[in-house]
């Protein structure tokens, strides 16, 4: 022992990393595998026979409701008094009023059988043994023979009187061939009795095709590997996929027992797991057979494929520590080697690492030109703040002394204007004065209605002259709404994209109103209509509700992005254009600038 560790010790740091961590993943891996298998064999075996005896059940349960879904439908036919009458009257006729009778009740037995596809023909038989046949097959003729499946009901011996009138559900048997098909039915026996003298008239037998149980067999089996057997009370075959089965002595081909479900019993050779459930109104069993050798050997083969890929995951981890360890080795070289050369006098010293990893060697060495890094970004963010610094102070001179000349030289031309007598001019200068004025102040700062209209009326003003009188224009404001604050120059670029675009070739008779509504609950409506060209609704719709569609655009986009910014989903815009009519623009906000309501 003292020489294996002395041996161990002597090793360097990465065989040593690799040893250890490849011992305590193996061992891990082994015993993680080896209970997750046992674990999983019992839990998927448990599952699986859950599975296989609810899917037996609910089999079992559509079927019973399936027997039961054709049973009612014929009610429908035989609690009928004119098909009762004229099945007790059947048993005597003859001549023309046998034929009448027949065909009523070839009528009412085609009809029924039109709404249940799956029907294969019906028999009447009267209490007198007189028999009346419709066939799917043969359905124009009133004078059908039974189908010879039948025939040993009534030429055999006839059962007790309560056998006879009591429902009963026969098995399969072979009906008939129709081209390249076999038809098999299994049948249902109905007692007709006649409710309004309480007197039995006959009995009715209807086939049904055995496909309708076949369906609804295959819909519930669970896998590949099972099988499923509608079996009578006395162990015979009633249903099955392959019909040669079907009439067989089910104890010819397994052993089983309606009292009980089994597990060990033998179907060709293979071990087998086997369920049974009764199917409710009916003397029939549900057997449902599992190989669960094939069951299983699923799951060994899932075992085997587990067990490669433990394989392959021991390699892969050999793998990953052999190359961390000597990735941990080399790092460590390499950050002695950064740290003599920091004492040698190279401050420009880095460590050569993936700064990415996460381990404690790579962190250091990340810290430590992250440092270094982090002194040059702050060197050069120093010497930007100043250039940025100055390039603010000469923007801010240049913005206090162009607004200010301006100002001077419109005033002097004003003073030209009325020098010269041109007072229209001179409106025309001293409103735009007054405008620049009201635009260049804080483009941020709230200003009530009020002023916003008065700004709106002296600008419409101008547009008004500018256009030589093309259009006149209206504002008004419901009292209430003057005093509340409002983003200024808000909706100025609606009214001018209304002036610019609306009036477009038009030389008179243009009318733009501009009207501000106080609503209910702190609601704040502007409303700008006009009997300008209108628009298609394809353009309202990429101008207003389609951001994509506003490219291109500066007023609108302007408008949208600032209602945006400034209430959010607060607000409503309604857009109604009509070509050569005009355009009404409704924009509700919030009475508060925060965007909130009462």
């Amino acid at each position: 022992m003292k020489k294996f560790i002395k041996k161990w010790n002597r090793q360097n740091f990465s065989r040593q990393i690799t040893v250890v961590y490849t011992a305590i993943v193996v061992t891990m891996v082994l015993c993680i595998m080896g209970f997750t298998m046992l674990y999983l064999t019992r839990i998927m075996e448990s599952k699986i026979l859950d599975l296989f005896e609810n899917a037996l059940h609910q089999t079992a349960l559509n079927l019973s409701t399936t027997l039961e879904a054709y049973n009612s439908s014929l009610n429908q036919v035989i609690v009928e008094q004119e098909f009762l009458d004229a099945v007790d009257g059947y048993e005597t006729a003859y001549g023309y009023a046998e034929q009448e009778l027949r065909l009523q009740l070839w009528d009412s037995l085609q009809t029924y059988q039109s709404y249940q596809p799956q029907v294969r023909c019906m028999v009447i038989r009267t209490e007198g043994g007189k028999l009346f046949s419709i066939d799917r097959l043969d359905e124009e003729s009133l004078y059908q023979a039974p189908p010879e499946l039948y025939q040993e009901y009534f030429t055999g011996p006839r059962p007790g009187e309560d056998m006879e009138r009591r429902l009963l559900w026969i098995g399969t048997e072979y009906l008939d061939r129709q081209g390249t098909s076999d038809y098999y039915v299994f049948t249902l026996k109905r007692p007709l009795y006649n409710w309004y003298n309480n007197r039995y008239v006959g009995e009715l037998y209807m086939g049904i095709d055995e496909e309708v149980l076949v369906g609804i067999e295959q819909e519930a089996k669970t896998a590949q590997s099972s099988d499923l057997f509608l079996i009578d009370e006395n162990n015979r075959i009633v249903s099955h996929e392959k019909k040669a089965y079907i009439g067989q002595d089910a104890a010819e081909l397994f052993d089983w027992s309606c009292e009980e479900n089994q597990e060990k019993l033998f179907l060709g050779n293979n071990y087998e797991i086997i369920r049974t459930d009764r199917v409710e109104g009916s003397d029939w069993y549900l057997v449902s057979v599992l190989d669960r050798h094939d069951v299983f050997r699923q799951m060994r083969s899932f075992y085997m494929l587990l067990i490669a890929l433990t394989i392959a995951l021991v390699i892969v981890a050999m793998f990953l520590i052999t190359y961390m360890s000597k990735r941990l080795s080399d790092a460590a070289r390499q950050i002695v080697n950064a740290i003599e050369d920091i004492e040698e006098g190279e401050m420009t010293a880095r460590v050569a690492l993936d700064e990415e990893d996460q381990n404690e060697f790579t962190r250091i060495a990340a810290q430590f030109n992250s440092m270094m890094n982090r002194i040059n970004e702050q060197v050069e963010m120093i010497r930007e703040s100043g250039r940025k610094e100055k390039e603010a102070e000469l923007a801010a001179l240049e913005a206090q002394i162009n607004p200010h000349f301006i100002y001077n030289t419109l005033d002097s031309i004003n003073w030209m204007a009325i020098e010269n007598q041109e007072y229209e001019i001179s409106e025309m200068l001293s409103e735009f004065a007054q405008i620049l004025r009201y635009q260049i102040r804080k483009s941020t700062k709230l200003v009530s209605i009020g002023e916003e209209l008065a700004y709106l009326g002296k600008y419409l003003h101008l547009q008004k002259m500018r256009f030589s009188d093309t259009f006149e224009y209206q504002v008004t404001c419901e009292a209430g709404a003057s005093g509340v604050q409002i983003h200024k120059m808000l909706f100025q670029p609606l009214i001018e994209n209304a002036v610019v675009h609306a009036f477009e070739n038009i030389d008179y008779g243009g009318y733009l109103k501009v009207a501000v509504e106080a609503r209910e609950q702190g609601w704040i409506r502007f409303v700008i209509s006009d009997n300008g060209v209108g628009m298609e609704e394809e353009k309202v719709r990429l101008l207003f509700y389609d951001r994509r569609g506003r490219e291109g655009s500066i007023g609108i986009p302007n408008v949208m992005a600032r209602l945006d910014a400034y209430y959010g989903e607060n607000y409503q815009i309604e857009v109604v254009s009509k070509k050569k009519e005009g355009t009404t623009i409704r924009v509700r906000i919030p009475g508060d600038v925060t965007g909130n309501v009462s």
